[in-house]
């Protein structure tokens, strides 16, 4: 019979000193990752706490001006010289998550300082004039260029370095959201779709919650509710699965959108600065024709739509989609979580109030349910549909709602994630797909 001391990999591990020698290789391996976690939480908190009070001083201070949005054409213009002249990219450029995935898989990571800021600073400008974008992509990008260049300048080996890259990401998302738990999954999962990276997992919470402990730390709040609800209910489950279909459909409509006009802005060629002005143009008539309510990053709409447990109207909805893949399409700049938040919440509680509360519930003799359950059902479909990331949706709508709808929440995230088959938002998420395993009609 085969021993311990028969496996090879064992006594590479041990050496001749057995376990002894092993226990010192994982001490060392625990405190090296230790270093990581925390350096990296310093440096990404910091920063993102700086960048995050930065766009909430901006958008107080032009709340206030009427037609604030009139600009758009103009941030779009100047954003689009920037990329190209000083930056020099290729637009579309795509958006900061989907850089720091590139970067993991390529063994790639951001090498200039420069990219970091300005893409930052670009993204506070958008969003600030109205540009319907998301603040999460420039905080972890800025995050990540700056840990991968200390350990460049460190010089850590591809592995360390790789590790810290998580970490950063993690970080960046922890301080923009508040949710560390779902922001280490998120990190770990979004780089290759059903093979999670283990490895990163300890530094990245790490990370994670000392960067959320710097951002409290300094003044940022984060928005939490805790949903009371049965623990679990058969009752509940015709809500959830209804409830998950709608709100699916509308993610799979916005993976189209930000895939359809991403395509279209390269298949028309011609001016890039034309198409910018354009957009701006096109983003700042719907801004005087429906309102602001899905300009910028929308936090305060369906925050009050939770908080007041009123339903959220299907126009904005649907104006979101639409918005965020022009803004960040054709000359804006930021990220596509924050909006996704946004579609997945607003649309969750419209489907509660408008369709099941006052049709399906009524005519079928379901059990009914508060706005807030839609609003989580919803943020954890337009994830999983749209990043392929069920566990870190799981864990955000139980740090941001309580544990009591972890139930029903993981139902849902982990059905849309598997019906909507490999097809996600960022293009470099790398697919761990066997049609032998898990064969789909959407393949």
């Amino acid at each position: 019979m085969a021993t311990w001391e028969d496996c090879s990999v064992c006594k590479e591990l041990t050496g001749n000193d057995g376990n002894i020698n092993y226990m010192k290789q994982a001490a060392l391996l625990v405190l090296r990752l230790t270093a990581y976690g925390l350096l990296s939480g310093v440096v990404s908190g910091a920063i993102c706490s700086l960048y995050l009070h930065l766009l909430n001083f901006a958008i107080g201070q032009v709340s206030g001006i009427p037609f604030y949005f009139l600009v758009l054409p103009l941030v779009f213009l100047f954003c689009t010289w920037t990329n190209k002249t000083l930056l020099t990219v290729k637009l579309p450029d795509g958006q900061g998550t989907d850089h720091v995935i590139h970067a993991y898989n390529n063994d790639a990571p951001p090498s200039s300082l420069v990219k970091g800021p300005a893409k930052a600073l670009l993204s506070l400008l958008t969003i600030a004039a109205g540009g319907s974008a998301g603040k999460e992509g420039p905080a972890s990008y800025l995050a990540v260029v700056v840990c991968t260049n200390l350990a460049r300048a460190a010089k850590l080996d591809a592995a360390s370095t790789k590790i810290i890259l998580v970490c950063g990401l993690a970080a960046g998302f922890a301080a923009v959201f508040g949710a560390p738990i779902a922001s280490m999954l998120f990190a770990i999962e979004i780089m290759i779709f059903w093979r999670p990276q283990i490895n990163a997992a300890y530094p990245a919470l790490l990370a994670a919650l000392l960067a959320v402990f710097i951002c409290r730390l300094t003044g940022l709040t984060y928005f939490h509710q805790t949903l009371s609800i049965a623990w679990f209910s058969p009752s509940l489950l015709p809500a959830v699965l209804t409830c998950a279909i709608f709100v699916g459909a509308l993610a799979c409509l916005y993976l189209l959108g930000m895939k359809g006009l991403n395509k279209l802005y390269t298949k028309i060629g011609g001016n890039d600065y034309i198409k910018a002005l354009i957009a701006g143009f096109i983003v700042s008539l719907c801004g005087l024709l429906f309102g602001t309510e899905a300009l910028g990053l929308g936090d305060a709409y369906f925050e009050e739509m939770i908080w007041l447990g009123i339903s959220a109207s299907i126009v904005v909805v649907l104006l979101k989609i639409a918005l965020t893949s022009l803004t960040l399409n054709w000359g804006g700049v930021g990220g596509v979580i924050t909006p996704m938040f946004f579609i997945g919440i607003t649309a969750g509680s419209f489907f509660g109030g408008s369709i099941y509360g006052t049709w399906l519930a009524p005519t079928f003799g379901w059990e009914t349910a508060p706005h807030a359950f839609f609003a989580a059902i919803g943020l954890v479909t337009t994830l999983s549909v749209c990043c392929k990331t069920p566990l870190a949706a799981i864990a955000l709508a139980c740090e941001m709602f309580g544990i009591y709808p972890v139930i029903y929440v993981s139902i849902a995230a982990l059905l849309t994630c598997l019906a909507s088959a490999k097809v996600g938002i960022f293009d470099s998420q790398l697919v761990f797909w066997k049609k032998k395993v898990i064969p789909h009609l959407l393949d």
